[in-house]
């Protein structure tokens, strides 16, 4: 009910398959070589996962910066040892020619114990917290301002000196931290490495190789010292940084580069974050979250300090180099998505769709000649005027197969139809009878659609064309000069269409055509009448027995279009016919065989427009049984069981008439008292045809016709 009220459609492209087994290899290798690459890379990079990045946080503060007396004095001896407190002045270093920034006349500062009376670095100088960060001194330019006065200034002293600051490496950083992020469902997950559990967050330390340095349980602080930093970074605070330009001091001894403790590094200790399904997830060996630290530096790291002294705006400046320690939360969590697993189905489709127009590009191109053939097959060229065109051929060779199956007055039945398809589907074992009557039922029911009673010449027609470019009825709405043409339609219509519309108003003008010239007269065609009841083909040429040579191999395989042959055979009674001396022909009855026969070729021929087989005709016969054996002739044998007489006749079905009329044939009469043999027109009326196999048959004779040599045709 729905689809008779509401008819909905749905458009799908077009394809043409081109029956070419090397551009089909062709095309599957470029298939196959894409589908590997997008797979492997989809594998290779895990991309059926969605992927989130979470949100860190962490919480640190500086280890062993307090030291015992007996922990610094131990310190300050063994670094008295190093390179850079016995022989400073190697160091020295300028980044410019003018020396704006200059570490010279540089010291080892230790660190201040109880019996410390010197400069010292006390426990509270050798680390400095900001927001985000830590900072450990390991050099510093201090420059000191003196005002001098009680009241007012009256004097003022500036003084400079350079330290490098023993027991750096020995601090480290303690931290905890955390993690949350939203779930594909929308929950919220979240883990720290101070929860103790069994699938808790783990702490990984990596080296810059990958390698594992080292591993925190969940639940355990993560503490480092700076020395296992610099190890995981693959930096040491005693190494000269060479990329760091030219050393511009006269007389250096590094001239590439400055020393690393003196220049500083900042240092990230990225955390990164995975869950179970993420690739960077250790695997089995744990079930829950990771957290990957790994560590990543930068040259050059300064921290400046300002400090004013007394009421008179005397002042320290500290320009402090060292290490700088910042984190960075980072990481994904993956979950299968299969959102990306179409995705990539989708970005496959397209990059086969490429591959195919690829080829496709590559054999309308670069073939040749085939490659003109296959343009055929692909691009159709629309033009109005030429369709109307084909369309109106074709529609002329329609009705001439429409003329050929009307079978009654309204046109063709769905019992001619039957009949036909029974004859096509006779070799089809998978289809009977019953399922025969109902496909020709169907096809009959939907064909005929204005007259019940027989499928009419339009709606044959409408279903010939079914399918075209041009369609029956639209090219009826073409050439309609009632119909409204829109503006669009007349402003982007082709040249030849803008012409035809043009014409429109004048199609039933009085003043430029004649109203009766317009009226078409079907009366007037030739071919017309051979379909109409009662109608007698006249014959063109008759041709007397004696024109045409007998003898062997002459069976009537040289007639000409629209000719037909008579040949005789009889079985007991036999006709002679002899030649008089005025010309004519006389016919006798004789009691032996003939002269001639099938083999041989014998008796009068004659032209009948629409008949074009093979004859084989009796004398005296009168009544005949029409059948036809084929779309193309009918047939017709004796079914008089008095006569002894063998024979059969074919003619073409055209001499068949659409209303059951046969308007093709003659039947010979003699006339005893006269002493010769007259053909008289045989009219068969009210016939039966016997169609592809179908029996029936009765006939009535009717007037005659006499043709050339006292010989009468039809």
């Amino acid at each position: 009910m729905i689809d008779e009220c509401f008819p909905l459609a749905i458009t799908f492209p077009r394809f043409v398959k081109l029956e070419n087994t090397r551009l089909t290899v062709l095309y599957w290798v470029l298939a196959s070589c894409i589908l590997f690459i997008t797979t492997y890379s989809f594998v290779v990079s895990e991309g059926y996962y969605m992927q989130k990045v979470p949100d860190g946080n962490v919480q640190f503060w500086p280890l062993k910066w307090d030291l015992s007396v007996d922990k610094a004095r131990e310190l300050n001896v063994a670094e008295d040892q190093k390179d850079y407190c016995r022989t400073p002045e190697k160091y020295e270093f300028c980044d410019d020619p003018e020396c704006s920034w200059s570490a010279r006349a540089m010291q080892c500062i230790g660190l201040c114990t109880e019996d410390s009376v010197e400069d010292c670095v006390e426990p509270s100088e050798r680390w400095f917290k900001a927001q985000s960060s830590l900072f450990f001194p390991t050099y510093y330019k201090e420059t000191s301002t003196r005002r001098m006065g009680e009241d007012k200034i009256t004097g003022r002293r500036v003084s400079t000196k350079t330290q490098i600051i023993k027991g750096v490496e020995d601090m480290g950083i303690g931290f905890e931290h955390d993690y949350n992020i939203l779930t594909p469902s929308n929950e919220r997950e979240e883990a720290s490495s101070r929860w103790e559990k069994p699938d808790g967050l783990l702490t990984i330390l990596r080296d810059l190789d990958g390698s594992e340095v080292g591993r925190w349980e969940p639940g355990k602080k993560v503490k480092l010292s700076l020395n296992q930093i610099l190890e995981a970074g693959h930096l040491s605070l005693d190494a000269v940084q060479t990329d760091t330009g030219r050393n511009f001091l006269e007389g250096a001894q590094v001239s590439e580069g400055v020393l690393t403790r003196i220049a500083g590094v900042e240092i990230i200790l990225e955390l990164s974050y995975h869950n179970p399904a993420n690739y960077a997830h250790p695997g089995t060996d744990w079930l829950g979250p990771v957290c990957y630290i790994t560590v990543h530096s930068k040259h050059w790291a300064s921290h400046t300090q300002l400090q004013v002294v007394d009421h008179l705006g005397s002042s320290r400046f500290r320009d402090y180099h060292g290490i700088s320690i910042r984190f960075k939360s980072t990481g994904s969590f993956s979950w299968v998505s299969m959102d990306n697993v179409f995705n990539k189905l989708s970005q496959v489709l397209v990059f086969f769709g490429a591959a195919k127009q690829l080829v496709f590009f590559f054999a309308i191109t670069a073939l040749g000649v085939v490659s003109k053939v296959y343009r055929g097959f692909v691009y159709q060229k629309a033009s109005l005027g030429k369709e109307a065109c084909g369309l109106a051929a074709r529609l002329t060779s329609h009705t001439s197969s429409f003329v050929e199956l009307k079978d009654n007055a309204h046109g063709i039945s769905e019992e001619r139809l039957l009949r036909r398809f029974k004859r096509i589907f006779e070799h089809n074992k998978e289809i009977d009878d019953a399922e025969i009557r109902r496909f020709v039922n169907f096809v009959y029911t939907k064909m005929a659609k204005h007259d019940k009673e027989g499928i009419d010449v339009q709606d044959f027609s409408s279903a010939c064309t079914h399918g075209e470019a041009l369609h029956f009825k639209t090219l009826v709405e073409l050439f309609d000069a009632d119909r409204k043409k829109g503006f669009l339609e007349r402003t982007f219509a082709g040249p030849t269409m803008r012409r035809l519309f043009k014409s429109d108003g004048t199609v039933h003008d009085d003043h430029n055509a004649n109203k009766a010239d317009d009226f078409i007269d079907l009366s007037k065609g030739r071919a017309s009448k051979v379909f109409e009841e009662g109608y007698v083909a006249d014959p063109v040429q008759a041709v007397s027995a004696m024109s045409v040579p007998s003898g062997p191999g002459n069976t009537g395989n040289d007639c000409v279009h629209g000719q037909v042959k008579i040949f005789q055979e009889f079985e007991k009674v036999h006709l002679a016919q002899d030649v008089a001396a005025d010309g004519t022909l006389q016919y006798r009855y004789a009691t032996e065989p003939a002269a001639c026969d099938l083999e041989n070729g014998c008796g009068p021929a004659a032209l009948f427009p629409f008949c074009s087989s093979h004859v084989k005709d009796p004398l005296f016969q009168s009544s005949f049984e029409v059948v036809t054996r084929s779309p193309a002739y009918i047939m017709r044998q004796p079914n008089d069981e008095m006569l002894t007489l063998n024979f059969e006749q074919s003619i073409l079905a055209p001499c068949m008439s659409v209303d059951e009329h046969v308007a093709c044939g003659y039947k010979p009469v003699w006339h005893p008292s006269e002493g010769k043999l007259d053909h008289e027109a045989l009219q068969i009326t009210q016939v039966q045809t016997r169609d592809e196999g179908i029996e029936s048959s009765s006939s009535t004779e009717a007037s005659s016709h006499k043709g050339p040599g006292n010989t009468s045709f039809v």
